[in-house]
């Protein structure tokens, strides 16, 4: 009777798991198409918006605006091909390693986990899911299953703490000190979207406060 007991308590535990993990991923999947969706629309009446918000400046500062606006513009863009760039290393990166491990499937994992990582550290913690899961259901050897789970944390720190400081902060003209944290805060606060605008966002506030202390320099109150 005890041993049926666990055993219930053991499968309705597992099984609550399971849905509690389903309903996380399938709010984190709700949020990625509204923000597909969102995106969408706003390039395709990119011009528009443009064009209206342009007609609304003062003039006095229309051309200050529009510099600010530009820069702001180029940081997001360096951003893009930054990150652009992680994800080709670290999909070349996990490919090779799972590859060499002689994980079935391993290069369509690493690659995928290297796509998916245009959104920091979710390429790297699907990719330890999945290929962890078949690692288990593959390999005998306990050595070949912790080889795994292995590559992708250090993956994991290789991205975090190297590739996007350096590629993406470089980029947008931000120390990595200013990018982990704007990833943590981010994170943190909004989830899977916030890592995903943390950059970005930071990016934008950096050429407005560049602004701002050029301002302040210029001013009679500096001098």
């Amino acid at each position: 009777k005890a041993s049926t007991e666990q055993i219930i308590g053991w499968a309705t535990s597992l099984l609550g798991n399971v849905v509690s993990g389903g309903l996380s991923l399938g709010r984190a999947l709700a949020q990625i198409c509204i923000m597909v969706v969102v995106i969408f629309f706003l390039l395709r009446d990119f011009a528009m918006i443009v064009d209206s918000v342009d007609g609304c400046l003062p003039p006095r500062y229309r051309a200050t605006i529009r510099e600010l606006a530009k820069e702001s513009y180029n940081s997001i863009a360096g951003f893009v091909r930054g990150q652009g760039l992680v994800c080709i290393l670290l999909g070349a990166f996990y490919a090779i390693g799972l590859s060499i491990i002689g994980l079935q499937f391993g290069a369509l994992v690493g690659l995928s986990a290297g796509l998916i990582s245009f959104m920091p550290y979710i390429g790297s913690t699907t990719g330890f899911i999945v290929a962890t899961g078949l690692a288990i259901a593959q390999f005998d050897s306990l050595l070949h299953i912790l080889l795994v789970p292995g590559l992708f944390l250090l993956g994991h720190a290789i991205e975090g703490n190297v590739l996007i400081p350096l590629l993406v902060g470089n980029r947008v003209r931000l120390h990595p000190i200013w990018v982990i944290t704007a990833l943590y805060a981010g994170g943190v606060t909004f989830g899977i979207i916030g890592l995903l605008l943390a950059v970005p966002l930071a990016a934008v506030a950096a050429v407005l406060v560049r602004f701002a202390v050029k301002q302040y320099k210029a001013s009679g109150l500096f001098r």
